[in-house]
């Protein structure tokens, strides 16, 4: 089991965006980080993914009651979000292979969940907004992450798109910390607990 233990967090850029902000969340629990434009979630997500320093206090990940070593953190973690890049000049399939560094059965299956088959050997320079939204949460979800941080995770999804999303987040949530930045309702009521940045 992993467990995410934030001590005190505070970050400030022309503002304080946040303080002395504590909170732990363990594999089978989710998390929801709301609050208006430039609040900080995103910021927070970045902190919480290793990706980001806080001003003060920490972010510690533990596994089955041991303390992770920093540099090793981010092999815990699965990351989307739509500032993140794909390359545009690789396929989907090239895309997974880069980054996961194979593509095998789930990966295809993935694809196929995703609505992205038939399109898997296409450079993604063809892609409508919402098909690269789609392949940025095959990445993250295929890389099995013991922590999922996903910033505004239905992002340019349509109806069906959005409605896979949740299904894979169901899918996962029992094996994993669910960490969503987020102001949309459906994803805000499917994490258990959540944190209002002002």
């Amino acid at each position: 089991m992993v467990t995410v233990k934030a001590s005190n967090l505070s970050k400030r850029y022309t503002r304080m965006l946040f303080r002395d902000m504590s909170f732990s969340v363990a594999t089978g629990q989710s998390l929801a980080i709301a609050g208006p434009n430039g609040s900080g979630k995103s910021t927070l997500l970045k902190i919480i993914a290793g990706v980001m320093t806080p001003d003060s206090g920490n972010v510690a990940y533990w596994y089955n009651d041991k303390p992770v070593d920093t540099a090793y953190i981010r092999n815990y973690i699965g990351f989307a979000a739509p500032y993140i890049n794909v390359y545009k000049y690789l396929t989907a399939l090239e895309n997974i292979t880069f980054a996961i560094g194979t593509v095998d059965d789930d990966a295809v299956q993935l694809l196929d969940v995703l609505g992205l088959s038939p399109h898997s050997n296409t450079m993604l320079m063809f892609y409508s907004t919402g098909m690269i939204q789609r392949v940025k949460l095959a990445l993250a979800f295929l890389k099995k992450a013991s922590v999922l941080c996903l910033d505004e995770p239905g992002s340019n999804l349509d109806e069906q798109g959005k409605r896979v999303l949740f299904s894979l987040l169901e899918k996962v949530q029992p094996t994993t910390a669910i960490f969503i930045a987020t102001n949309d309702a459906h994803e805000l009521n499917f994490c258990k607990r959540s944190i209002v940045l002002d």
